[in-house]
């Protein structure tokens, strides 16, 4: 082992004058011998310049047989030197009884040399002066030598600082008992003396532990939180905290605010007030009233450690430039505390000029500072990002700003992720994109329910009260409502009103869920108490709820239709899809299904359904309109039948829609009137992504003369899935039409 580096640290005691005797290289040197005990090879003899101080030392050489002889390891005394070479210089009796000591305590050699790698000083300190007091007033305390030692090894100021004067045994009695009075247990002051020792260090007739002790008593809601935030932060007790809560009181601040502070921010309470007095001074010079700084502070205590001159003041005076009064920068404030927190040069002001540049800004910025004010903290070019896609959507912003800011929020509030999830969610339960597109445009924070709640009430509106997606997306209030408390009881009530022919009413009026509790009790329940007293268990949810009775919906049309054989089953489909065409005229209704049984669909069929559902809510007059357009495109009466048994759902099409997908298959892509009659379904895809390139696709490959293409496609052709139509026509075929790939990327 190379020990060179001690002589090292020794020449540099020597020039530093520590030690004053100059060391000879002639082999009779204490120091010398013990080098050659253990096979240390020096350097050449060293000149020593003489010494300025005024205390002189003596170098003891024994401070390394004291070690040796203890059975330390050679790297255990190169640890140690390295570490504290000026260890050397102290007193070899006084290291060997510390030594001895911390052995007979049950510290192993490897435990003593990390502890004194902590807290070298303790090589030069006499153990019956202040380590062994310790440890005896320790014990008692603790219990144990072990956890002593324990967390001796974490912290060894435990057993160096003064925490046993001679003399004062009855005061740190004292304040045990005063701990045990206010609810500590004994684990409870070990883990406190072990964690912050300097408790059992206090004059009790001089400190602060009875006055702190009371003041957590006001400002605690039990004694269990006193435990919970004293074991946090030990300081509490000897602190300043009734100083701080006095402080407090006198700057105007309510009991529950400080209440409500320290159960947010213990810690406040134990520091030194002059930090928190000069910020309670600045906020009342910048306009805050006593209660407005409490509950400032209360809210957020992080402002209480945020610097006043590089970041409070820098904020507050942005602030007050964008909103005029400091009326408006209070309330922003406390609205949103970070506001003077963060680095607005980073976020908020890039943002503000983004929301300006796209038509948002001006008096939009208190909207959304006080409505979604977390959206203006984050990154600008995520804000960029989401204000495309809102304007994507097609708000208004001009009667849609409460919605636009709302969206914002919503978008900057939740990740990708969580939004992406809760789509697929609606999707899987039947939601189209347009009915997720407009339940977001209705009422954005309806995707802020979570993914569990927003599936449990969908399913309900859907399988029990036979609600379609389209109706759901029209109504998103529904989805913010509770099923236990509001929608299953008034369901219920109304159930019990209409099935007893007390009230006709019709199931589709959504005011039913979304009056008030005061409002309806009196509408639906106590005007009809007398002749259905059950109304009120049904208002508390003591009745069960499976399902509403057919009689809840337009009666002469389910009398119609039972009276044309429709059987029981298209009926619920019915209601559950199409809702509203069971409020039609039901002559209508009945010539609708006469005219469907005429064309021979099977009325246990889901195309029934569907022709029933769409042709039942078109007048009259619009049906004429539709089957004219269809006619002005070169399609037979026959045609129009054909396509409707085939396809119902094309009917439901907005007209100037399928008529620009017939224009483009008839005109671009040379399809006869007869196909696209005969394939109406195609006519339900999209233009853009789907139908244009895959004809477009078709089109090359039969210019190209491809082998297995026909000249006129098939609905399947369009109908197949991505990866199956990419696979049958683009991998097969890229080969022989090189150009095939680079069209269809394009295209999509």
């Amino acid at each position: 082992m190379n020990f060179q580096f001690i002589y090292r640290n020794v020449a540099a005691s020597l020039r530093t004058g520590i030690i004053n005797k100059p060391l000879q290289h002639n082999g009779t040197s204490p120091f010398f011998h013990l080098l050659r005990s253990v096979s240390i090879t020096t350097n050449p003899p060293i000149t020593v310049a003489k010494t300025r101080t005024k205390k002189k030392r003596v170098f003891s050489a024994l401070i390394l047989t004291v070690l040796k002889s203890q059975g330390y390891s050679d790297e255990h005394i190169e640890r140690l030197i390295r570490r504290h070479p000026l260890g050397l210089n102290g007193d070899a009796k006084v290291l060997e009884q510390t030594l001895v000591y911390f052995r007979e305590m049950g510290f192993s050699r490897t435990d003593i040399v990390v502890l004194l790698l902590s807290m070298p000083q303790i090589m030069r300190m006499d153990v019956n002066n202040q380590i062994v007091r310790n440890f005896k007033m320790l014990l008692p305390i603790v219990g144990s030598k072990d956890d002593i030692f324990k967390t001796a090894l974490k912290k060894p100021a435990l057993i160096l600082r003064s925490i046993a004067i001679d003399g004062e045994c009855d005061s740190q009695a004292s304040i045990c008992s005063i701990l045990k009075s206010h609810g500590f247990s004994d684990e409870h002051i070990k883990i406190i003396v072990l964690k912050y020792p300097k408790v059992l260090n206090v004059d009790i007739t001089k400190s602060q532990i009875m006055p702190n002790l009371n003041a957590l008593a006001l400002i605690a809601k039990s004694k269990d939180d006193i435990v919970k935030a004293v074991l946090k932060t030990p300081n509490l007790i000897i602190g300043n905290t009734a100083l701080t809560v006095s402080l407090l009181k006198s700057y105007g601040f309510s009991e529950e605010s400080i209440k409500k502070l320290f159960r947010k921010c213990p810690s406040v309470f134990a520091r030194k007030n002059k930090t928190l007095e000069e910020k309670l001074v600045y906020f009342r010079e910048m306009g805050f009233s006593s209660t407005a700084t409490g509950t400032l502070f209360s809210s957020d205590p992080q402002i209480l450690r945020t610097s006043i001159k590089n970041r409070i003041n820098p904020n507050l005076a942005i602030l007050g430039s964008m909103l005029g009064s400091k009326d408006k920068v209070v309330k922003a404030v406390l609205k949103v505390p970070r506001v003077i927190m963060n680095d607005l040069n980073s976020t908020l002001l890039p943002n503000i000029e983004i929301l300006k540049k796209n038509g948002l800004g001006g008096d939009m910025f208190s909207d959304f500072l006080n409505i979604k004010s977390r959206i203006l903290f984050r990154k600008p070019a995520l804000l960029e990002k989401w204000i495309g896609l809102v304007n994507g959507l097609g708000f208004d912003i001009m009667s849609e700003r409460y919605k636009i800011v709302a969206a914002l929020g919503v978008l900057g509030s939740n990740s990708t992720d969580s939004l992406e999830r809760k789509t697929k969610m609606l999707m899987s339960l039947g939601f189209t994109d347009n009915d997720v597109i407009t339940l977001f445009k209705n009422s954005p924070y309806v995707l802020e329910v979570g993914d569990d709640t927003m599936r449990e009430r969908v399913k309900f509106f859907m399988d029990k009260l036979h609600f379609s997606p389209s109706v759901i997306a029209a109504h998103p209030i529904l989805l913010t409502l509770s099923l236990k408390r509001r929608i299953i009881p008034r369901c219920a009530v109304f159930n019990l009103l209409v099935s007893r022919g007390i009230k006709k009413m019709k199931m589709r009026e959504i005011v039913l869920f979304v009056v008030s509790d005061e409002k309806f009790v009196n509408t639906y329940v106590r005007r009809y108490l007398n002749e259905l007293p059950e109304l009120t268990d049904a208002l508390e949810g003591k009745v069960k709820f499976e399902g509403l009775e057919l009689s809840c919906y337009g009666q002469p049309n389910l009398e119609n239709l039972r009276d044309h054989f429709v059987p029981r089953t298209s009926v619920m489909k019915l209601i559950k899809k199409y809702p509203n065409v069971i409020k039609v005229n039901p002559s209508h209704l009945v010539s609708v299904v006469r005219g469907l049984k005429t064309l021979g669909f099977d009325f246990s069929s889901d195309k029934f359904v569907d022709a029933l559902g769409i042709l039942g809510a078109l007048s009259d007059q619009t049906s004429k309109m539709k089957f004219s357009l269809y006619r002005s495109f070169g399609w037979s009466e026959d045609d129009i039948h054909t396509a409707l048994v085939n396809q119902p759902l094309f009917i439901g099409v907005p007209d100037r829609e399928i008529e620009r997908k017939v224009h483009v298959l008839r005109d671009r892509f040379g399809w006869t009137p007869l196909q696209i009659s005969q394939n109406p379904t195609i006519l339900l895809l999209d233009l853009e992504k789907c139908i244009i390139p895959r004809c477009s696709v078709f089109k090359l490959l039969v210019s190209a003369k491809t082998t297995g293409i026909k000249d006129h496609p098939q609905e399947s052709f369009l109908t197949m899935s991505d990866r199956r139509f990419f696979k049958t026509y683009i991998n097969k075929f890229q080969n022989k039409v090189p150009q095939l790939l680079e069209l269809y990327q394009r295209l999509i």
